[in-house]
């Protein structure tokens, strides 16, 4: 006698699920680093020596000079990331592309700033790697001494840079979109773990990564701590921005 099977519950049927949103998602992505995946980053007595690429792109940001590699906390935040301490240095996570090829046109990043109510100096929260014309590598700085401006680094007049800056969702404009140092005062709102996104409509090339510094400069390091941070090479939609947002804000505890 033939046997007849029952059919089978649809809620077997379902896919597993996949553990949400991540940076995979974004169309064009260049770079994800995030320290707080242990398995990605190597160590040398404490400091990080390599942050690998998390994106698949083999971006893998390395510091061989032990002074100047960034520690690694596990305790300065609700997740372990990069603790570039309060005193000028030459720490430093880079990334050399051997060209100008980069394309960082919208990047996130999450991060505190320990130094005080102003800035010490121009630090570099994330900009290119040094190349022989600085200038042709866009970031994230803080402004200038005794100020609390957030700005971009040096940029000629023909080349576009940042457009915008959100922190933590609310947007801010750059005065010029075409080259100059801009920046807004944005003390004490990055004195607590924030995330940054900073994005323009045309492109930004660059030469690589230097994650806590600006650019070669030894002496204008990030003073604070550096989470998580990617980069998409192409315009995202409001949508995916949001999703981007959410999913850092969610993570590391952000309100």
């Amino acid at each position: 006698q033939e046997r007849t099977m029952s059919p089978m519950s649809p809620r077997l049927l379902r896919p597993r699920a996949s553990g949400g949103w991540n940076p995979k998602q974004l169309p064009s992505l260049g770079f994800w680093y995030d320290p707080s995946q242990s398995s990605s980053v190597t160590l040398n007595s404490g400091n990080v020596s390599q942050l690998n690429d998390l994106s698949g792109n083999g971006r893998n940001l390395t510091q061989t000079t032990a002074a100047n590699q960034p520690p690694y906390s596990t305790t300065a935040l609700s997740k372990a990331c990069l603790d570039f301490g309060t005193s000028q240095n030459s720490r430093a996570l880079t990334w050399s592309a051997g060209g100008d090829t980069s394309d960082w046109r919208e990047m996130f990043i999450v991060c505190r700033y320990d130094y005080g109510a102003t800035f010490l100096a121009f630090e570099g929260l994330i900009t290119g790697f040094p190349t022989a014309n600085f200038n042709l590598n866009v970031g994230l700085s803080a402004a200038a001494a005794g100020v609390t401006n957030f700005a971009t680094t040096n940029t000629p007049s023909t080349s576009h840079i940042w457009d915008w800056l959100s922190i933590n969702g609310g947007a801010y404009s750059f005065v010029s979109p075409t080259g100059g140092i801009n920046g807004w005062p944005v003390l004490p709102a990055i004195n607590s773990v924030c995330v940054l996104h900073a994005y323009s409509d045309a492109q930004s090339l660059c030469n690589g990564v230097a994650l806590g510094s600006d650019r070669g400069f030894s002496t204008r390091g990030w003073l604070g701590l550096i989470g998580e941070t990617f980069a998409a090479s192409a315009a995202l939609t409001a949508t995916q921005r949001t999703a981007a947002m959410n999913y850092l804000k969610k993570k590391w505890g952000i309100a």
